[in-house]
């Protein structure tokens, strides 16, 4: 198949409706979440906002990991407000406009290989499978996580521009716009250093015949990239406390070691949440693998991908590019790069791109006759859009985001923590003590001071211990406010001998809190009547 050289022109559907269709499709998916609140990491992220002086431009910019991305939340900040919905129509606007995106990139490419109507229809539905998919909702609802997909939108981007460069006679302005794209992705996130390896295949499978030609054509843009990539690393490795103290590039509680052996478990489970969506989970907390025959299966899988996806690639780039660009999106969350969450579905969002094309493009090809297979993609998109209607819901609030959480993860004390806060804050004191008594629970199953069903696994969770201490706590001190002395104490002395306590140790402001009612309520029945 010949490279596409043709500039981008009306077929099937005008480019112009398909886009209009895919807008209209994720607002409407997303039309019952404006009102939603920032939740867990987004409270930390609204209280440190800052307003910018519109006249000292200069200033909006501060030194800092992601910085892109903060610019963003904090000009909405200084132009409206905490006014939520504005939150939340930019986070839907950044999704729709990435998938318009999708749609004239996978459009423009598959055109040459399946002819105008079924390459529109390929990237039509693509792009409709990917923006309506019910796992997008970890970044477009959650509005923390528009680091996530602000840099997929750059990131595609710098992919279109990369397209149009070699598709039009004026390949420059195209090359540099592709560049800024790829720079600003890289401050919004960074997985966008993705971009080298990625927009190299890409060019490879898509715009050229050789590797020489690649070189030959974009090399120099290919050199500007690879020399951002790198300054990207160092000011990654100049910055590392800052990861390290986000719990990312650390070996806190998880080596690498156990990190890597157990990502092939959890890129499975995203496969199967891309195909099959089913119990999302907005932090799984994810086990560590150590049974050798678990262990054994997911690697053997792994090398029997590889080998079939370095087959297909020699012997088609351009079907071989899915898998690759799949797994090297994911690359740094999931190989080396230790953080102490072994698995986010949120990570998925751009990868899960490559999935949409494959089914999409699969489809269309196994049948001769387009409206059969536009009827199972249509079909199959409404259902998507439905269910993310429906799995927005459980942003609604602190309590039903967390609920969700300890259903679908019971082994892990980070969901029953936030959740008996959230029914600590709704007023539920009763229910609220039996999360945190569950965290208790986890814990000395896990220590082996008890039997509990999950100890097994919550004992190969790293954060399971995170949280021990808070759970103690707040038991303490609604025993206290029970009137239930005793029990407090007892509770504040487990707390003493715990293996890990949050920074300050029994110093830190809710423990010494705790410490300072229960030496009052001593002084008070130790004075004389």
């Amino acid at each position: 198949m010949a490279p596409a050289t043709a500039a981008p022109a009306a077929i099937g559907v005008p480019p112009a409706v398909a886009c209009g269709l895919i807008v209209a499709a994720v607002v409407i998916a997303y039309s019952n979440s404006l009102e939603y609140p920032f939740l867990f990491d987004g409270i930390p992220l609204v209280e440190g906002f800052r307003t910018l002086s519109l006249s000292d431009p200069a200033a909006w910019f501060l030194p800092r990991p992601r910085a892109f991305a903060f610019f963003t939340f904090e000009l909405q900040n200084t132009l409206h407000g905490l006014w939520l919905p504005g939150f939340h129509l930019v986070n839907i606007a950044i999704h729709a406009a990435a998938a318009c995106l999708l749609f004239l990139i996978v459009r423009g490419v598959a055109t040459p290989r399946l002819g105008p109507a079924r390459g529109a229809a390929v990237g039509l539905f693509t792009s409709l499978l990917w923006g309506l998919h019910p796992l997008q909702t970890h970044s477009v609802t959650y509005l923390y996580q528009r680091f996530e997909s602000l840099m997929g939108l750059l990131f595609l981007g710098g992919l279109y521009c990369l397209w149009r460069a070699a598709a039009s006679g004026q390949s420059w302005p195209w090359l540099a716009a592709s560049y800024g794209c790829v720079l600003l992705s890289i401050a919004t996130k960074e997985v966008g250093i993705t971009a080298l390896p990625v927009f190299l295949l890409f060019d490879r499978a898509f715009l050229a015949t050789s590797w020489r030609e690649v070189m030959a054509r974009r090399g120099w843009y290919y050199g500007g990239l690879l020399a951002t990539v790198g300054a990207g690393m160092i000011y990654v490795l100049l910055n590392r406390s800052h990861y390290l103290a986000g719990g990312l590039l650390c070996a806190q509680r998880v080596s690498t070691w156990q990190y890597l052996r157990t990502q092939p478990e959890i890129v499975g489970h995203y496969l199967i949440q891309a195909l099959w969506p089913s119990r999302l989970c907005i932090d799984p907390s994810w086990p560590v693998e150590d049974h050798p025959v678990w262990l054994t299966i997911a690697w053997g899988l792994v090398a029997v991908a590889a080998a079939a996806t370095a087959w297909l690639w020699r012997r088609d780039p351009q079907l071989g590019f899915f898998p690759l660009a799949f797994a090297l999106v994911l690359a740094p969350t999931s190989s080396v790069a230790s953080t102490i969450d072994l698995a986010f579905e949120h990570r998925l969002y751009l990868s899960l791109a490559c999935v949409a094309a494959a089914v999409a493009l699969g489809t269309v090809q196994a049948f001769s006759d387009l409206r059969l297979p536009a009827a199972i993609l249509g079909t199959v998109a409404l259902a998507l859009a439905a269910a993310s209607y429906q799995r927005n819901t459980v942003h609604s609030s602190p309590l039903a985001l967390w609920a969700d959480t300890a259903i679908k993860a019971p082994h892990s004390t980070k969901a029953w923590a936030n959740l008996g806060t959230a029914l600590e804050e709704a007023g539920d004191r009763e229910a609220a003590a039996r999360a945190y008594g569950e965290i208790v629970a986890l814990y000395r199953g896990a220590a082996g001071f008890e039997q509990h069903p999950l100890a097994g696994v919550a004992r190969r969770v790293p954060r399971t211990i995170e949280y021990v201490w808070y759970g103690y706590a707040r038991l303490a001190n609604l025993a206290l406010d029970a009137g239930d002395a005793a029990t407090a104490r007892r509770l504040y002395d487990e707390i003493t001998r715990l293996p890990a306590l949050p920074q300050g140790g029994l110093d830190h402001l809710q423990i010494k809190a705790l410490r300072e009612r229960l030496e009052a309520l001593r002084e008070r029945l130790d004075a004389p009547h």
